[in-house]
C-alpha cells in the first residue's frame, strides 16, 4: 500500500489483518504520508449486537434514509457531506 501512494497521499485502513504488515516508517515520513485506520468492533461483537437486534425485534431500516447504486456515489457522498441524513447506502446490481 505504501509504495502506491503519490508524495503527500493518504489511505485508510479498513478492518484488522490476520498478520501484521511490515511498515516502512521511513517511506511513510519521506513521502509525507497521512495514514488513518478504521475499527468498528471486533468479530466476536458481531454475535452480541446480531442477538441483542433480534432480541429487541430492531427495525434498522428505520436509520437508512438514502440509497444510491455505486454509480452515483459522488450524489451519495455529496447527501452525506450535508449531514441532514440518516445511514447512507450503496446498492450494487438489480437490488
Amino acid at each position: 500500500m505504501i509504495r502506491s501512494l503519490r508524495d503527500g497521499g493518504r489511505a485508510v485502513c479498513v478492518g484488522l489483518a490476520t498478520r501484521e504488515p511490515g511498515v516502512s516508517t521511513a517511506e511513510i515520513a519521506s513521502k509525507r504520508l497521512t495514514i488513518r485506520g478504521s475499527f468498528v468492533m471486533n468479530v466476536g461483537e458481531y454475535e452480541d449486537l446480531t442477538r441483542f437486534m433480534i432480541h429487541h425485534n430492531l427495525n434498522l431500516q428505520q436509520i437508512v434514509t438514502h440509497r444510491f447504486a455505486i454509480e452515483a456515489a459522488c450524489e451519495a457522498f455529496e447527501t452525506t457531506d450535508k449531514g441532514d441524513c440518516g445511514k447512507v447506502i450503496f446498492e450494487w446490481g438489480d437490488s
